[in-house]
């Protein structure tokens, strides 16, 4: 009987050894296989970025023609902006540079404005301070082109690993990037005009999807990583385009449905919430208190939302038509709110600077003519 079983917990070892052996080699496969795809996605991305680069210099020969009508092709409003990172390098220093642009006396001459405060222009602001500090052997102009199209690098791998997460395996992602290219026009218009807004924002508006793709993937756990991740990603494309608020708020609303049908955790929905505060309140800071971003509809949307995620009518034991309802009254409760929120800010903070953007969506579908010089310029720009 001993003999008996000891030969079976020798059995039972063997079998265990072989176990963790396979299991292993199983991870082992797993990670190669995974490594492969990475491999792949940054060559499909490197190969966009380039793609792009070419395209440019087919169409612009931006290398082979005079500095004056490499910066004429930057079209309306592109101009504007390189003109600021031109600015920068050109400044003997640092001080200097930043007295020019908070005491700028040409962009709307005779008026004297803030451009830090007036446009997001913080990327040719780092651009210009990175170009100082290497101080490369390309002539300005290239480089800040080229760093734009470096820019398009993260657009592409946050598309293809987004796709990944949401397919589980990285071969049904390739079409994601591949079909990014293909379609780029319909999805970027950085080829032809370089500086615009969101050719910096856009690849920082992927990440941030890319990374609460993977945030409420079910099994992720809440960790600081991603909130940490959320805030960087969530600011960089806040500070990269004036348009941040408008689609902070598409997203607010969307998790706000999501949270209040109870398809994803709540507390993962307020961390979200979190890092589009953070992000605004940091823009705010640095655009020197720019008004427009407090009286935002997206900063009235989310403390509203928040609160009624925190305090939910509906039950776990409540019928499918009280439940329906209590929904429709917490819906109805949220935009109540928030449209307190928003008549007690523009209350108090009696400035109408974000009036330009209603003046263009105004001219954009023909409804009314505008004179103003910001709805013009976006209008230049959309032509």
């Amino acid at each position: 009987m001993a003999k008996k079983a000891s030969d079976r917990k020798s059995k039972e070892k063997e079998a265990k050894k072989v176990d963790t052996g396979k299991r292993a080699e199983v991870n082992f496969l797993s990670l190669v296989w995974n490594v492969i795809g990475v491999l792949i996605g940054l060559a499909i991305a490197y190969h966009h970025t380039w793609y792009l680069y070419i395209q440019h210099e087919n169409e612009m020969w931006f290398t082979n023609i005079k500095q004056v009508e490499r910066e004429i092709s930057f079209r309306t409003e592109s101009g504007l902006y390189y003109s600021y990172f031109k600015q920068y390098v050109e400044a003997p220093d640092f001080s200097t540079a930043m007295h020019r642009y908070t005491r700028d006396n040409k962009t709307e001459f005779p008026n004297e404005v803030n451009i830090l405060e007036r446009f997001n222009i913080y990327q040719e602001f780092f651009l210009g301070v990175v170009y100082k500090i290497l101080k490369p052997k390309l002539i300005p102009i290239i480089w800040y082109t080229y760093q734009v199209f470096n820019l398009q690098l993260i657009y592409s791998l946050s598309l293809y690993f987004t796709a990944w997460m949401l397919c589980g395996s990285w071969v049904c992602a390739l079409p994601a990037p591949v079909f990014f290219t293909l379609a780029r026009f319909d999805m970027t218009r950085v080829e032809f005009t370089v500086p615009l807004r969101e050719s910096f924002a856009l690849p920082f508006w992927a990440l941030q999807l890319a990374i609460l793709t993977k945030y409420f993937k079910q099994g992720t756990q809440h960790d600081v990583k991603y909130t940490v991740g959320l805030c960087f990603a969530s600011f960089c494309f806040a500070i990269c385009w004036q348009f941040n608020q408008f689609v902070f708020l598409l997203q607010a609303c969307a998790l706000y449905g999501a949270g209040a049908l109870d398809l994803v955790p709540t507390k993962k929905v307020k961390v979200v919430y979190l890092s589009l505060i953070f992000s605004l309140v940091m823009t705010y800071i640095l655009q020197f208190f720019n008004t427009m971003t407090p009286r935002s509809l997206v900063a009235s949307f989310i403390p509203a939302a928040w609160i009624m995620l925190s305090c939910r009518l509906r039950r776990s034991k409540d019928g499918a038509i009280i439940s329906f309802l209590k929904l429709i009254i917490e819906i109805i409760l949220t935009i109540a709110l928030a449209t307190v929120f928003q008549m007690g800010v523009k209350s108090a903070i009696a400035v109408e600077p974000d009036e330009h953007i209603f003046k263009f969506l105004l001219a954009k579908f023909e409804i009314a003519e505008t004179d103003d010089f910001d709805a013009k310029e976006r209008l230049e720009d959309n032509l």
